[in-house]
């Protein structure tokens, strides 16, 4: 998204009017009025154009794609003349951390504690002592049943 580019507004030239006023619309009526367009409204016809909902030839298509392309290279073309300057890289959005925001953990395993699912699936957590005891139990009782 070229957030810059919003509410900037381009000229229709006559070509493109005359081929407008074929048009039914009172989208194109005001176009015709005001003889301009914004770029959302630009990106809207594009939308509009490539989805079959109007038609408004391939030579207004042209020239809706031309205008959307120029903007965009003209903003990157300001970003990157910035940055051969030296200054830091342009297209990055300014940001801040959010500090209210909780930081997620970056693992689910719990180095402190062994797991172990049960059928039930619930977790069970263990001290590495408390399952050498469990172990150890375990081993007792098999002995004992021999």
């Amino acid at each position: 998204m070229n957030i810059s580019l919003y509410g900037k507004e381009y000229f229709i030239p006559g070509n493109i009017l005359n081929l407008l006023k074929q048009q039914d619309g009172q989208r194109v009526d005001n176009l015709i009025k005001n003889k301009k367009i914004s770029y959302s409204l630009l990106k809207k016809m594009k939308s509009d154009i490539e989805s079959g909902i109007s038609d408004y030839g391939p030579e207004v298509k042209s020239w809706i794609n031309s205008q959307l392309r120029n903007g965009r290279e003209d903003v990157y073309d300001i970003k990157k003349s910035q940055m051969d300057i030296g200054m830091e890289n342009r297209f990055l959005k300014p940001h801040s951390k959010d500090k209210n925001k909780n930081p997620t953990q970056t693992s689910g395993i719990d180095t402190k504690h062994k797991e172990f699912l049960r059928e039930d699936k619930k977790v069970i957590r263990l001290t590495e002592s408390q399952l050498k005891q469990i172990i150890e139990n375990i081993i007792d009782e098999y002995e004992t049943i021999k």
